[in-house]
């Protein structure tokens, strides 16, 4: 559960910190759609977790930390409700593949976040803290969307 919940949250952080108008202005249809359906489930869930919705609503302020929060509170509603854990993998499998590539380095030397052959629908997020790096690729992929 803690896979799918950390998923779950990485999709709706930047929706609920950035807010659907601004988010909708970057994400693709297709990931905004999924991002919105995924919100509005977890909204139903979380009016009736006062924790959760405390870290939703203060998501936007510090979305790193209330971001943690929510998720923590997610992973345990999803170990206690199989049918809504169902719920919330489907929404996510609907968006297709979903690859987030985090890297935290101090000192770095040729170093790819993501070099993809073909992703033809999906996500991907590549997030490089890196002090001091030569030869640093954020994200390559000879094709990403199309038949």
């Amino acid at each position: 559960m803690e896979l799918l919940a950390a998923t779950v949250i990485s999709i709706v952080s930047p929706y609920l910190a950035k807010g659907a108008e601004e988010f909708a202005k970057t994400a693709g249809k297709g990931v905004f759609d999924g991002a919105k359906a995924l919100v509005d489930r977890l909204s139903r869930w979380w009016k009736d977790d006062p924790i959760a919705n405390a870290a939703a609503t203060s998501l936007p302020s510090d979305p790193q930390h209330f971001g943690k929060m929510l998720g923590a509170q997610l992973e345990h509603a999803l170990k206690n409700d199989d049918a809504f854990a169902k719920e919330l993998r489907s929404l996510v499998d609907s968006m297709g593949p979903s690859i987030e590539v985090v890297q935290k380095m101090q000192v770095a030397t040729g170093v790819t976040g993501a070099d993809i052959g073909n992703l033809v629908s999906g996500q991907v997020r590549v997030n490089q803290e890196i002090g001091h790096a030569e030869d640093v690729i954020g994200f390559r992929a000879d094709k990403v969307g199309g038949n």
